[in-house]
């Protein structure tokens, strides 16, 4: 009974010894997050959150926005920070029709801002820093009045 015990702790202790970790693998290259929205994007979905409830309600209302013939569409050009929009005469369009945009951090960006050519700033809340393999990007518009929070669009593009 010894000897079986005995056994069995040095069977352990090999066991153990024996273990090592593996060896650090890279990842893979790092993506630059300002090339990564780079092209064109077409509409994919659209959300409206209720902020104003205590438990924020979420509604789909992108049917309307892809069953149109002429979907709306956006183009960054990241020579030169510029933005157009196709389309941009379509309903539910926040971002006018082009200018140039900006990140609050070029590094690990939150936010993305853009100006339109017409004076219009919005800021948009990255969901997702977006990298040049995504084939989605994400962002938030926060609406507010009388300082308090009211409304949320969540906007989902598909890259063209």
């Amino acid at each position: 009974m010894k000897r079986n015990n005995f056994l069995l702790i040095i069977f352990c202790l090999a066991s153990l010894i024996s273990c090592k970790p593996d060896d650090p693998k890279s990842i893979g290259p790092k993506y630059d997050t300002s090339e990564g929205i780079s092209g064109s994007w077409e509409i994919h979905s659209l959300e409206v959150v209720d902020e104003t409830l205590p438990v924020p309600e979420t509604r789909d209302i992108s049917d309307y926005f892809i069953t149109q013939n002429s979907k709306l569409g956006i183009s960054f050009n990241v020579e030169d920070n510029s933005y157009t929009v196709d389309n941009a005469q379509e309903p539910a369009n926040p971002f006018g029709s082009t200018g140039l945009y900006s990140f609050d951090d070029p590094d690990y960006p939150s936010q993305m801002t853009l100006f339109s050519s017409t004076q219009d700033t919005v800021v948009l809340h990255l969901n997702n820093i977006v990298r040049s393999i995504d084939p989605y990007m994400g962002y938030k518009i926060k609406k507010e009045a009388c300082g308090g929070l009211y409304a949320s669009y969540i906007y989902t593009f598909r890259r063209l």
